[in-house]
């Protein structure tokens, strides 16, 4: 997994707020005049959103288990509420009172805490969510699921997600998942402007379990449908056992490694090294709580993408690597001196250009983002170097080093 790099995030982050937060606030202010409604409010038809807020009160009848028959209609809409006020009903399954200050919070000051909800830090998203549901009294399953009728990405006039899907695209923070580094996640339009390219945001916290992160930049990973869809579908990630791609990657904790090389460069296959402590707090984000070479389950980031699986095979692109760089290593042994004669020449630049473009990918972790197997193909280069760590060599081994 590669982390994503964000440049300027200060300004990406109030380019994100200005985008959602006027959005996210109707949402909020709608689902607000509902439960007032049910908390005894008169209905006030002159300064509400009728064919928003109706919707919300029949779902939340039937979250808290009411079945309740709403006519259409304003005047259907207001003794639907007195009747079912006036009768015994199932309102104290839920916490009115603590779900209105959840929404006055959110709007006070010009809606500061749901600005700050939207962009709250990748390694505070948990705390920050379940920080405000304790405060509010609102941590069970029933509260939950009526504050997600605020947080829902397709309902209630506003479509949040196609101004979130917007966001990321013109700013294409990566172009390959950083979750495999193998498949594109980047949107790309042909000169008629039909899609060639997409790919699918994922909630790295899920959305159902927990609402209030929906719309959370740092909780959004763009990544490929395989990642999203087919390996994680609905596995359900923590902060103990999954790495968020916003906040790490694990470029130094892991290697992949060609193993059974001969002279010609054939490798039998492709393994990877784990250099954390197995039982490690990190070791188990990376492989929850397997053995090292062994890949099951859905604890660690390693196991739910399938990434031994998806690089075991990449022998022959291993191969390629390896032989590329020794005849590269070999040519320079004719120009050393050629090379170091040259006053102003910049060798490091120099070579990290050349392995680009003949290789395809970054060398610099940073950039890994932005081409497939970057990372496969970064960690069999610094294999070869390890095993041919010769003086003429210094200056790629000082690179390696440095970054």
């Amino acid at each position: 997994m590669i982390k994503i790099q964000i440049d300027n995030i200060q300004q990406r982050k109030q380019e994100y707020t200005d985008a959602l937060t006027d959005l996210v606030a109707f949402r909020v202010s709608v689902f607000h005049q509902s439960l007032s409604h049910l908390n005894g409010v008169v209905v006030d038809f002159t300064t509400g959103h009728f064919a928003s807020f109706r919707p919300v009160t029949k779902n939340i009848f039937e979250i808290v288990g009411d079945e309740v028959n709403m006519p259409n209609g304003r005047d259907g809409y207001i003794n639907t509420i007195n009747n079912y006020l006036a009768a015994p009903n199932l309102l104290a399954n839920i916490n009115i009172a603590g779900l209105i200050q959840f929404c006055d919070d959110m709007l006070a000051n010009n809606n500061q805490q749901l600005s700050e909800l939207l962009v709250c830090e990748a390694a505070d998203l948990m705390n920050h969510s379940e920080t405000i549901l304790n405060n509010n009294g609102l941590n069970t399953a029933a509260n939950i699921a009526v504050i997600k009728l605020a947080f829902d990405y397709t309902k209630y006039n506003a479509d949040i997600s196609s101004h979130i899907r917007e966001y990321f695209r013109e700013r294409e923070f990566v172009k390959f998942c950083p979750y495999c580094n193998t498949k594109t996640a980047h949107h790309n339009l042909n000169v008629d402007g039909e899609v060639v390219d997409s790919y699918e945001l994922d909630h790295f916290y899920d959305k159902a379990r927990y609402p209030l992160l929906s719309y959370s930049l740092f909780n959004l990973v763009p990544s490929d449908h395989t990642c999203n869809v087919t390996n994680k579908g609905v596995t359900q990630f923590t902060d103990k056992y999954h790495i968020n791609p916003h906040l790490s990657g694990y470029i130094d904790q892991i290697k992949f490694v060609p193993v059974g090389l001969n002279p010609a460069y054939d490798v039998d296959r492709i393994e990877m090294e784990i250099s954390e402590a197995q039982g490690s707090v990190l070791y188990k984000k990376i492989n929850g709580n397997n053995p090292p070479a062994t890949e099951l389950g859905e604890l660690g980031n390693l196991n739910v993408f399938k990434i031994r699986s998806k690089h075991c095979g990449e022998k022959h692109r291993a191969r390629t690597i390896l032989k590329t760089l020794d005849t590269n290593n070999s040519y320079r042994k004719h120009i050393k001196k050629y090379l170091q004669s040259l006053n102003g020449l910049n060798i490091k630049d120099s070579y990290k250009k050349w392995y680009e473009k003949e290789l395809n990918v970054c060398f610099n972790s940073i950039n890994f983002n932005d081409k497939a197997y970057s990372k496969f193909s970064r960690d069999i280069h610094d294999h070869y170097y390890s095993k041919n760590r010769t003086v003429m060599n210094r200056y790629i081994i000082e690179l390696i080093d440095e970054h």
